[in-house]
């Protein structure tokens, strides 16, 4: 069942509290390498960086995801994320799409 009293009009009330990135640099026991490495092309891979989201409303409702890269991007993925996460605040948490725009274009 879903529950719409947090909804007036077309705007939700649950706003974001809170918005946390982390940067996660996960080694890996042995590093893994394919014919590009043979080539000279990359070198082998022994870590991927994961860039971890956790967001949480007014309400208490919280989400997380997260991506990854592989080799080089981690340190540049993670800043932008900084960058971008203070725009969230207080925002509609039900208003994906608007967000992820916004967003996007903040970059672009």
């Amino acid at each position: 069942m879903l529950d719409n009293s947090n909804v007036k009009g077309n705007e939700s009330t649950n706003k974001i509290a809170w918005v946390e990135v982390s940067s996660i640099n996960l080694l890996l026991k042995k590093s893994v390498s394919d014919a590009k490495v043979l080539t000279g092309r990359q070198k082998p891979l022994d870590s991927v960086s994961i860039l971890a989201i956790t967001i949480i409303d007014s309400r208490g409702h919280e989400g997380f995801g997260f991506s990854y890269c592989l080799r080089a991007g981690g340190a540049g993925q993670y800043a932008h994320a900084c960058e971008l996460a203070p725009i969230l605040l207080d925002e509609d948490s039900n208003d994906i799409s608007r967000l992820w725009n916004k967003m996007v274009w903040l970059g672009a």
